[in-house]
């Protein structure tokens, strides 16, 4: 949840200066006459959401000083704020195997493609002249997300040898108990497990945020976002034991981005 305030106070700071930057161009305000810079700028998108992470690229085509359009393409790591790593800390003798971090209650990890069009305009003028400019963006487009199967390596008597034994198991037919019982929980299996047995689900994605672009006329794009996104799918996602399933999700978050204009 921690991140998750993070990410609001962010908001609120920005939209503050924004306030603070819309009554300052009563004061001063540049010609309209500012021509284009450049042409095109290609920037990488690190992003910390309150449901994940995202890593992305943009693609954007300036128009004018104020309006650039963009092309973005990213992937993203889907979390259940409910989420809690931990680990049993034992050692199975058989293999001499050390338990391994795991999340109790995972049914499935999801990650999702998306690509898509936008559009980003600037509002503050004055912001320009001290190499800042803050504006927003609204982007839209198609999502493919990917649920994979969480496995869980669990204890067992094997009924052949009548010995102890890990077996990788999921949340399904019929081992809810065993993979509900922390007690024989191992920890999670390798990270590739199940994905050949992942499920396709497409959807469509929107999202909308404040624009901080440090170093307006510099070739080197430096800027901060925070915004809001909601994914819709086209069926119910399902992450955790007992928690609803819902086919969208919405979150925060908050971005970094560096690049390049030409």
């Amino acid at each position: 949840m921690s991140r998750y305030y993070f990410i609001v106070s962010m908001i609120i700071i920005l939209a503050g200066t924004i306030v603070g930057q819309e009554s300052i161009q009563s004061t001063f305000v540049l010609p309209q006459t500012k021509g284009v810079i450049y042409n095109r700028e290609h920037n990488i998108d690190l992003r910390i959401n309150t449901n994940g992470y995202t890593l992305g690229l943009t693609k954007g085509k300036i128009k004018t000083f104020y309006k650039t359009s963009t092309f973005f393409f990213d992937i993203t790591l889907h979390k259940d704020p409910r989420e809690n790593r931990q680990n049993n800390k034992v050692i199975f003798a058989r293999t001499n195997e050390t338990s391994t971090p795991f999340v109790y209650g995972k049914v499935n990890s999801l990650y999702s493609l998306k690509a898509g069009k936008g559009i980003k305009r600037y509002w503050s003028d004055k912001a320009s002249k001290r190499g800042v400019m803050v504006g927003y963006i609204v982007e839209g487009g198609l999502t493919l997300g990917i649920l994979q199967p969480y496995y869980l390596k669990v204890a067992e008597i094997d009924a052949e040898t009548g010995l102890p034994s890990l077996k990788e198991i999921t949340y399904s037919g019929g081992n809810e108990a065993k993979y509900l019982d922390n007690s024989r929980i191992f920890g999670r299996s390798n990270i590739f497990k199940g994905i050949l047995e992942s499920t396709l689900v497409p959807g469509v994605h929107f999202q909308t945020g404040i624009h901080c672009d440090f170093g307006k006329y510099d070739n080197f794009i430096k800027a901060l976002e925070v915004g809001t996104m909601i994914n819709v799918f086209t069926q119910p996602i399902e992450l955790m034991v007992n928690q609803p399933k819902r086919p969208f999700l919405v979150n925060f978050y908050l971005s970094l981005q560096f690049g390049k204009r030409v």
